[in-house]
């Protein structure tokens, strides 16, 4: 596939028209190993520290220790979901003097009341999967830095590259692939290595749930 390719730049941030402004320092909460990885070369790329812990408890403990200015939270986790670790981050922070740490859902479940069930449990704002560069810097920006900054989402000129084929992953010969979806999504991550990479692990992944099923 042609695909046209943005080019990858530390600090290269959607919401704002400068880069020199602070990084935030950002947890992400997401066991997927699709996911993961994506948020963090977006983050990478958005200038923003981070770490990464694959379950609740974690995230919980990450939180007590402090040093966090935004977090974003995936809905389904192995031990317990996004819902109920929000509620426990909250009730940590309740009798402190630490402000509440901004949360972020980050989530496929996007169906009508899944935005208002994140808010309830205590989450400030929402961003349904696939996310892209310009929505996650602009949610950055609203819940970090929102005096300084517009958060505003800029359109980029494209450039072309060539994305290499993804091995062989064990899915039927009849599978067809959205070209125009994943040119868009190549688009957006701007790596071609981070591209395949993504890539090969999503199909492989459904591979094993294609065999499951």
């Amino acid at each position: 596939l042609e695909l046209p390719l943005r080019p990858a730049r530390r600090g290269d941030d959607p919401g704002t028209s400068s880069g020199a402004w602070s990084a935030a320092r950002v947890l992400v909460v997401e066991d997927s190993p699709v996911d993961q990885p994506l948020a963090a070369h977006q983050l990478d790329r958005l200038g923003h520290r981070h770490r990464s812990v694959a379950t609740g408890a974690e995230a919980v403990a990450a939180l007590a220790n402090g040093g966090i200015d935004l977090v974003l939270m995936a809905w389904n986790l192995p031990d317990m979901d996004g819902l109920e670790t929000t509620r426990q981050i909250r009730a940590s922070e309740a009798g402190t003097d630490r402000p509440p740490v901004p949360i972020v859902a980050v989530t496929a479940n996007a169906m009508s009341g899944d935005r208002e069930r994140c808010l309830a449990a205590g989450m400030d704002d929402f961003l349904p999967k696939p996310v892209t560069l310009d929505a996650l810097g602009a949610a950055i920006a609203r819940w970090y830095d929102s005096g300084r900054r517009s958060g505003g989402p800029v359109d980029r000129a494209p450039e072309p590259a060539t994305v290499p084929a993804v091995p062989g992953t064990g899915l039927p010969d009849e599978l067809d692939v959205d070209r125009r979806a994943f040119a868009a999504f190549a688009a957006d991550v701007g790596d071609v290595a981070i591209t395949r990479t993504v890539g090969g692990t999503f199909l492989q992944e459904l591979g094993i749930r294609h065999a499951a099923l």
